[in-house]
């Protein structure tokens, strides 16, 4: 979903500056290499320093947000 939310932001903006940013932003959460091959995204790196510093899979889903997180979420909408 969210792909498709940068591609329809794209597709409206008119100023080229604009559409660049919007297309960096998309590369670097969802980036490839130079041939074209999709690399892990930032939040699958996360998942896995999550795991490498002794989480479980069960704690990462499991485990309530804090006070904080929730309020930045909540303001982002």
């Amino acid at each position: 979903m969210i792909v498709n939310i940068y591609e329809l932001a794209i597709d409206v903006v008119n100023e080229q500056p604009d559409k660049q940013t919007i297309r960096e932003i998309l590369h670097e959460e969802y980036p490839h290499n130079n041939k074209g091959i999709s690399l892990p995204s930032h939040r699958e790196l996360l998942f896995q320093d999550l795991l490498n510093l002794g989480a479980t899979t069960e704690m990462i889903f499991t485990t309530p947000e804090t006070t904080i997180t929730r309020e930045v979420r909540e303001e982002s909408y």
